[in-house]
């Protein structure tokens, strides 16, 4: 059986991939960088390693905002977001911290006595059993805290002080004002004073979009439904799936399949099993009787006439897809015709102007990156097609790519060299 690191562990959970962590203001991105040894650190991709792979264990904001926290067996060590160290105590994983809470405070617990720590201060803020992680930049996330306290969950400010009584059985984190709790045994919504928005009636709180588009996706008795703040059901209907989008919404029932409606529940199309998003064109359908995909614009409009085994959404023009009845896979416009021929394996998408690929040619398999007129221009090994351990590789993300071997990993630039890499 596979082991995985409590980081990677934590980075499958928050579903953001093995390798990317966050972008700062200016659009440099932070990379985790892990040895075959075990150990961590932190890839810039404009400054280059910030934080070198030599700690235990490292925590971090999702997105990225600030600081890091890592891990040496006798001590902590809290970096800003240029690598430069900011604190440091002394002490193991297991004493400062049970979990992260965000680039400011830790949850420390030591069998006995639980508190939310600053680690930027070096102080006690509050004494509590447990404290959610916070993830997201909103200015009121920021401002409260989620605590318990014995078995009861409330809220108080960075300063220690209580803004709302522990008295749920559950919370999550605010967002534009507004947070899920529980009581007795049923969700809600409540508000920055406590006051209830929306009965504690359901089996659960999915998501909280106010004010932005002013709906709420609630679980009830194994169905879905979408409420506004005035308490009033979306279209007075339970669907079995809900998601909303910034100016459409997706559901879907067993007799009506599924539909995409604009926010005032007007149906833009309808008639299909499956959707996703493609910002570039509109979406991408799929109907599981004819095992086929296509795109369609934001009105519902087909794209073209063609229908494909597998389709990906357009990046700088350019979309993987595979015929119905083929094994091969190569990349079509926006009429749905292959400007890159059918040659791949398997295939990914064009940022930065380069997509992985693995080519079949004569039998072997040739594995690298394409630019956008089908030419490999970066070539990272040539195996035989039943060679098992194929290698790694993913798409380029602020000019860096991971890539593993069967003997070394790390990231490569647009040119295909290696930036950081590790080796056994």
């Amino acid at each position: 059986m596979r082991k995985f690191s409590l980081t990677q562990l934590m980075l499958m959970l928050l579903g953001i991939g093995q390798t990317l962590f966050g972008a700062t203001s200016n659009c440099d991105y932070k990379f985790v960088l892990e040895t075959y040894e075990g150990k961590f650190g932190v890839l810039d991709s404009a400054e280059g390693v910030i934080i070198p792979a030599k700690y235990d264990l490292i925590y971090f904001g999702v997105p990225f905002v600030g600081n890091t926290v890592a891990w040496t067996p006798e001590s902590m060590i809290a970096f800003d977001a240029e690598g430069e160290g900011i604190a440091t105590l002394a002490g193991s994983w297991e004493k400062w911290s049970s979990h992260y809470i965000d680039e400011r405070f830790l949850f420390a617990f030591d069998g006995q006595n639980g508190q939310l720590f600053d680690y930027t201060r070096q102080e006690k803020v509050f004494e509590c059993s447990d404290a959610l992680r916070r993830d997201y930049n909103s200015a009121d996330m920021l401002e409260l805290i989620a605590v318990r306290v014995d078995d009861k969950w409330g809220f108080i400010k960075p300063g220690g002080s209580i803004a709302i009584e522990p008295k749920y059985d559950a919370v999550e984190n605010f967002s534009n004002g507004y947070a899920p709790a529980k009581l007795s045994g049923k969700w809600g919504i409540i508000d920055l004073q406590a006051e209830t928005v929306l009965d504690f009636d359901f089996d659960r709180i999915e998501r909280i979009y106010w004010p932005e588009s002013r709906f709420a996706v609630v679980q009830k008795n194994g169905k879905y439904g979408l409420y506004e703040k005035s308490e009033k059901l979306f279209r007075d209907k339970w669907f079995e799936f809900i998601r909303v989008f910034d100016n459409y919404i997706f559901v879907s029932t067993e007799s009506e399949g599924g539909q995409v409606l604009d926010l005032s529940g007007k149906e833009i199309m309808s008639g299909f099993d499956f959707f996703w998003p493609d910002p570039d064109v509109g979406f991408i359908v799929s109907k599981v009787e004819e095992e086929s995909m296509y795109h369609v614009d934001f009105t519902g409009t087909e794209l073209y006439k063609e229908r494909f085994k597998l389709v990906a959404p357009f990046t700088n023009g350019l979309a993987p897809a595979k015929p119905l009845g083929e094994k091969l896979r190569g990349y079509i416009d926006k009429n749905g015709k292959f400007v890159i021929e059918q040659r791949f394996l398997s295939s990914g998408d064009f940022n930065g102007s380069l997509a992985f690929v693995r080519e079949l040619r004569d039998d072997k398999v040739y594995h690298g990156y394409i630019n956008n007129q089908g030419d490999m221009v970066i070539q990272i090994a040539v195996t035989d097609l039943d060679y098992g351990l194929r290698p790694q590789m993913r798409s380029f993300i602020g000019g860096l790519a991971y890539v593993q071997l069967e003997d070394r990993k790390g990231y490569i630039d647009t040119k295909g060299n290696w930036v950081w890499s590790d080796s056994k």
